[in-house]
Formats: structure tokens, C-alpha cells, sequence
């Protein structure tokens, strides 16, 4: 039985072999008939689209993507019309509804389709949009526009009503980190749209796809120059204004214009109440100038709705991460966890969330939730995989042979694992024999080869022969990997080797900063030894103490009185440089490993936990905002509790290791 419907799929391609075949096979027992523009490909693409049995249409590319769809639709046979990418795929398990829409659609000419982008390494993330992607095979429906062609406006010429929401959706895979790299379309796109704009030169929705451009490739500047002007032009029911929106004020941020970017997120949520990713980002401004409060009303009072263009998550599980970063930073733990908590509940994928809640959870005594949490619900593979590693990284091989049974997939998909918590337990010749095997697998031979380092580094620091090929060995000069070499010592335990490691390091205290939270926590259960050369080291950064009195008041007017563009790169750089959070890290880190001194293992020839809190508290930054954004705040919070058990003392220590 042929369940096809009378449809017309109708495409232009050019060189797109890598993702045609899964496009066409996924929407081959929908349509009844295939319509390829194609206009020069040089691979496959032509042989895949009459495998599939296509009609094939050869045109002279000209610059103009409207044309090369309209010369599709000329060609097409069937009532109705379906337009795709090829990097696109329709959504299995839609045809009925495709056919209801069909056949009740007595006065509408069009169907707007949802079309989720996946974005990122592998599609962790997403953006969902709206387009007319069906409508009828009628001579009057065409498509405007040489780049971002659109048919819509001659749908809607036709009458108000004649273009409904449908339900449906296709995915794009075109916009994953590989492919854009790959395709290198920001080349083609700027070309045609100046192209285009010479002809053109006041067409708003061509500045829009321009400063787009600008945005994608991270030129913040070029990109405000052009968007911020179409704010005041632009009415607010055209599609676009709300992202016009969005990237601006980002692209402000971006540049360190936090009082332009905060007068314009107030104007652009006042206009676009149900604009999840515009709230989102009000409430990332007000972070960013220390109102943390402010911050917290906004991600607890999200309005979302489905008829903007929105990154996945926001107003859902994305708020939740963000609503517990706030609350971390205002010290409050507790409410952080049950924050981190809601965000997987709503995506038990969502990576940030759970390498924040599982740290956290540990130093903070709140690893029952985790174990309720994980009891009711299990844990996805993704999510495994980093309760595993953060588990390992903080010594917890207790905990992890307790829920060995939820970890399953995370060991069978990281071999390694079995070795590292062996090693925890002592076994450490057993470890290495389970990972030699792997040193000449071709994905994990550099990462092993770091651990097989650092076991044979373990043995010979505590007197034994070392075992392993001395070649093996990482070079100590790529700073890429020293951050991965003392994870590795840290996350076996092999603090032997650990230790005659560090000095080795030319700066020690940089390699630390690098490490993950998890492995920061992790370097609390070292031995006496190691800790008291750790802290020794951080006490003797005279250029952290340095830089840290350099911090005035000043600072704080700076950071709000940058308002133009045409400010010197110096001034710019003063306060937006990352590595000013750099010398708190490694002030935190002190006090951390001081924070985990017994008294009695303390000695005489070390400042006081008290004397150490208050030399750091007089780094306390002058600028409230770098106060809030680098934790002090949170750091005061903690600094009252003044912990005196042991166990207090350590969970604070774990604490600091997180701020």
C-alpha cells in the first residue's frame, strides 16, 4: 500500500553528498515525488538524488538562492510542496498528522515547520525556529530574496489567514561545529549579501543577515554597528526584531557596554514578554554587575513562549543551571543543589548541570539527594559518564563500587575507569596491566599513556621499579597536556609521583588553576606532605599578592563607565581580562588546603585558619561587582560559619575549592 502523500519535495544542492542520502531517506515515504535543483556538484550528490529516484534539474548557479528555489517549484507536479535542506531530516513518526493538516486545510495556502538546529561538538545544544516550509503548488507562491529566500510574504499577500503554525519538525545537522567548519558558508553568505546590498542598500532583513554574520564569527563590533541601529526602525511584529534584539545586546556584553546592554534588555523584555533567552540574559547582566538578587527574581519569574526563536532549555532547564550559579555565589548551597536538581530533572543530559550539582553535593553534604535522584530515575549514559569521572577525580571509590550498578554504561564506555578505581584502592600494578592494552588504541593511546605516566611516576617516587615503556612518556613542555598530567595523579591517587612531579613544573600554581573543581577537591585528600607543598608554593606568589593590591575602587568605575567603542584597547582590557580571576583562584586555593590542616598537622610554622582568612579577606576586591563575579561574597559567607569540626572544616575546604 502506497501511504505517500501528494506532495512534491522540492530541494537545490551543490556538493552535499555527506548528509543527502540521510535527508532523502528520511522523507522518501512521505512525499510522492522528488524535485533536486542541482547547481555544479562535483561529488556524489547527483548519483545519491536519482538513487532515490529524483528528477534531476542541472542550473547554472547565480548567486541568487530564491531563483534556484523557484526554479524547483516550476518543476514540481504534485498539490502540495515540501521544502528541505539536505542537511536536514524530517522527523519519523509525523505523516499522520502531515495528512490530517492536509486534508483540513480549506483556506490556508501554507504550514510553518519547526526547525531544530543542533548545535555544538555533537548536538548537545540546540535552536528551534519557525518556517513556511509546505504550502501550495500555486504559481502565485514564490520565493524572495538572493540569501535567506523566504516564500512567506507571497503566502500571506494571498490573505491574513492563509499561513497556520503545523506542528512539525525537521532537524538540521548543518550548524554543528564540524560542518560549519567544513562548509565555510560565512564566505559564501558575506559575498552574496553585499552583493545583494548594493542593489538594496536600506533592506533591513539584508543588514540583519549581515550583522548575523558578524555575530556567528564573534566580530561583536561590526556586528553592533550594523544591528543596533534596526532596533528603532524595526516594528515589533516582525520576526526578526526580537533576535535583532538578543544579538545586539549579547554583542554588547560581549564588548564590556554593560550599561548600553542593560538599557537594551530592559526596552527588548518590555517589547517580548515570553522571550525566555532575552530574560536569561537580563538576568546574566545583573550577575555581571554584581546584583545578584535582582539576578534571582528574573530566572524565578521566566515567561516562555513557543513563538520565538529559542536556544534549548531556556526558561527551563537552563534558568535552573543558571538559578543555582546564582545562588552558589551567594553562598547558599542547599538551595544550589535543589536548583541543579530541577535543571537535570528537566534534561537528565544536561552536562553543566551535573558538574556542578556533584561537586557540590560532596563538599556541601548533600550526596543523599544525589543517590534519592539517581535511585528513582537511574542516569542517562551522558550523565554517567561525568558523575563517573567527578566521582573519581574527588576519591569517592566508596561511593562508586555502592552504585556501581548505575554506572554500568559509563565503565563499559570509559575502560579506564576500572584501572582508576583500582589504583584508589592500591592496586596499582593491577591497573596498569588493565590499561596497557588500551595505549595503543587510536582515540585513547594519549590520554592512557598520561595515566600509565603517572602510575610509573607513583612507583618510582615510592621506591619501586618502574614498569612501562619510557617513551610513552607526555612531553613536559605542552602545556596543552600538564593540566591532564595532574588530573591523572590526581584522579589515581598516586601522590607519590604527584609529588615529584610538581617540582619538575616550572609554575606549579598556573597548572593548578587549570585543574576542574572536582579535581580541586580531590587534591584535599592528598597526604600531610603534599598539601603542606602545595600551600607553601601558593603562599609564595608575591605577584598574586602583588596584583591583588592593585585592585582599587577604581576598578569598579571602569568596569561601568565603559560605554564607547572607541575606548582604548588598555582600558578595555583592565577589567575584562580573564586571568583576573586567576590570583582569587589561587588565594582560595590556599586557604582551601589551609582549611584542611588538622591543628596538630598545622604546626607552629603556619598562620592560624583564622590569621589565614583574614590576610586573604584583605584582597577583597574594591568593585562589588568583581566581588560577586570572582565569590567573595559567597567567601564571607562561609569565613562566619567558621567551622571548627574536622569534618566541618574539610566540607568547607571542598567548598573554597569550588568557589
Amino acid at each position: 500500500m502506497n501511504n505517500r502523500l501528494p506532495i512534491s519535495l522540492c530541494m537545490i544542492v551543490r556538493d552535499e553528498a555527506l548528509f543527502l542520502e540521510q535527508c532523502l531517506a528520511s522523507v522518501s515515504s512521505v512525499v510522492s515525488e522528488m524535485i533536486i535543483v542541482d547547481t555544479g556538484s562535483t561529488d556524489r550528490s547527483v548519483d545519491i538524488a536519482r538513487a532515490y529516484g529524483a528528477t534531476v534539474v542541472h542550473m547554472e548557479w547565480q548567486s541568487d538562492f530564491a531563483a534556484a528555489r523557484n526554479e524547483s517549484l516550476r518543476h514540481a507536479a504534485q498539490p502540495w510542496v515540501l521544502i528541505m535542506d539536505a542537511d536536514e531530516q524530517w522527523v519519523e513518526g509525523q505523516q499522520s498528522r502531515l495528512f490530517s493538516l492536509l486534508e483540513a486545510s480549506d483556506g490556508v495556502y501554507g504550514f510553518e515547520v519547526e526547525i531544530k538546529s543542533l548545535l555544538g561538538r555533537s548536538g548537545e545544544d540546540s535552536v528551534t525556529d519557525s518556517a513556511c516550509r509546505i504550502f501550495r503548488n500555486d504559481a502565485r507562491i514564490r520565493f524572495k530574496g538572493r540569501i535567506h529566500e523566504e516564500a512567506a510574504t507571497s503566502i500571506l499577500a494571498l490573505g491574513a489567514s492563509t499561513l497556520r503554525a503545523s506542528g512539525l519538525q525537521l532537524l538540521n545537522y548543518g550548524y554543528l561545529d564540524h560542518i560549519v567548519k567544513r562548509k565555510n558558508k560565512s564566505e559564501r553568505n558575506f559575498q552574496l549579501i553585499k552583493e545583494a546590498l548594493m542593489q538594496e542598500p536600506d533592506n533591513r532583513i539584508l543588514l540583519y543577515a549581515l550583522g548575523t554574520e558578524y555575530f556567528q564569527l564573534g566580530d561583536y563590533d561590526a556586528a553592533v554597528r550594523i544591528l543596533e541601529p534596526l532596533l528603532d526602525e524595526l516594528p515589533t511584529e516582525a520576526g526578526y526584531a526580537s533576535d535583532v534584539f538578543l544579538k545586539t545586546i549579547f554583542a554588547l556584553r560581549e564588548k564590556g557596554e554593560l550599561h548600553q546592554a542593560v538599557e537594551k534588555v530592559e526596552e527588548g523584555v518590555s517589547r517580548y514578554p515570553g522571550f525566555a533567552d532575552l530574560q536569561e540574559l537580563k538576568a546574566v547582566l545583573l550577575m555581571d554587575l554584581g546584583r545578584d538578587d535582582e539576578a534571582l527574581g528574573v530566572l524565578t519569574n521566566i515567561s516562555r513562549s513557543r513563538e520565538y526563536t529559542s536556544v534549548s532549555g531556556a526558561g527551563t532547564y537552563r534558568s535552573s543551571y543558571l538559578t543555582g550559579v546564582v545562588y552558589e555565589r551567594k553562598g547558599e548551597g542547599k538551595h544550589a543543589c535543589e536548583a541543579y536538581e530541577k535543571a537535570v530533572e528537566a534534561n537528565p543530559d544536561y552536562v553543566p548541570a551535573w558538574q556542578r550539582w556533584i561537586p557540590l553535593a560532596v563538599c556541601s553534604g548533600e550526596l543523599a539527594q544525589v543517590e534519592r535522584w539517581i535511585g528513582k530515575r537511574g542516569l542517562t549514559e551522558k550523565a554517567q559518564q561525568v558523575v563517573l569521572q567527578q566521582m573519581l577525580d574527588m576519591q569517592q571509590s566508596v561511593w562508586v563500587l555502592k552504585q556501581k550498578c548505575w554506572l554500568q554504561e559509563a565503565f563499559s564506555k570509559m575502560p579506564w575507569a576500572e584501572a582508576i578505581l583500582l589504583a584508589q584502592l592500591g592496586e596499582r600494578r593491577v591497573a596498569a596491566r588493565l590499561l596497557e592494552p588500551w595505549h595503543t588504541h587510536q582515540d585513547m593511546a594519549a590520554e592512557i599513556g598520561i595515566y600509565l605516566q603517572a602510575l610509573c611516576s607513583d612507583a618510582a617516587g615510592r621506591g619501586q621499579l618502574r614498569s612501562g615503556d619510557p617513551d610513552r612518556s607526555v612531553a613536559m613542555e605542552d602545556a596543552r597536556w600538564m593540566g591532564k598530567q595532574a588530573e591523572a595523579f590526581i584522579r589515581l591517587g598516586a601522590w607519590a609521583g604527584f609529588g615529584a612531579w610538581l617540582p619538575e613544573v616550572k609554575e606549579p600554581s598556573a597548572v593548578l588553576v587549570q585543574l576542574s573543581p572536582s579535581a580541586r577537591i580531590g587534591l584535599l585528600l592528598a597526604p600531610l606532605s603534599v598539601r603542606r607543598q602545595l600551600y607553601s608554593w601558593l603562599q609564595e606568589q608575591k605577584e598574586v599578592d602583588r596584583e591583588m593590591r592593585e585592585r582599587t575602587a577604581a576598578s569598579e568605575q571602569a568596569y561601568l563607565n565603559r560605554t564607547s567603542e572607541h575606548e582604548p584597547d588598555t582600558a578595555r582590557l583592565e577589567v575584562d581580562s580573564s586571568d583576573r580571576a586567576v590570583p582569587t583562584v589561587q588565594l582560595f586555593m590556599r586557604l582551601a588546603l589551609r582549611a584542611s590542616f588538622k591543628e596538630k598537622e598545622a604546626g607552629l610554622d603556619l598562620p592560624s585558619y583564622e590569621q589565614e582568612t583574614a590576610r586573604i579577606l584583605k584582597y577583597k576586591p574594591a568593585s562589588s561587582i568583581e566581588a560577586a563575579q570572582y565569590g567573595w561574597n559567597a567567601l564571607e559567607l562561609f569565613m562566619k560559619q567558621n567551622p571548627q569540626r574536622t569534618e566541618d572544616r574539610f566540607q568547607a575546604a571542598a567548598q573554597l575549592m569550588l568557589l
